[in-house]
């Protein structure tokens, strides 16, 4: 995961908005080290079940992927919207036509 994480670090390298889209990749670190953690905590007590463990899990997973979603929504939409004279930027679209009143 590290080694993928530093070639794509290196790959961005010409995107002028880098560190948004940084920020959202090394996030995707959290995900493997959720699953260390938690392989380790229950190897420490085999044979039982943790619930401890289990919402450690899901709250750290579910502010991963909430944090993640939201980096991505806005890098999204800000590659999209904020550049003047793009397709998807409102002032190029055409303007509405009036109501046919018929």
């Amino acid at each position: 995961m590290a080694a993928v994480l530093l070639d794509f670090g290196q790959a961005s390298e010409g995107i002028p908005d880098q560190t948004t889209l940084r920020i959202f990749a090394y996030a995707w670190i959290g995900y493997p080290v959720v699953v260390v953690l938690v392989a380790v905590a229950r190897q420490t007590r085999l044979g039982t079940y943790i619930e401890e463990i289990s919402i450690f899990k899901d709250f750290s997973y579910g502010l991963l992927d909430a944090f993640t979603k939201v980096m991505f929504a806005g890098y999204t939409a800000f590659s999209a919207f904020d550049r003047p004279g793009s397709t998807a930027d409102p002032a190029v679209w055409p303007p509405p036509a009036a109501p046919s009143r018929a």
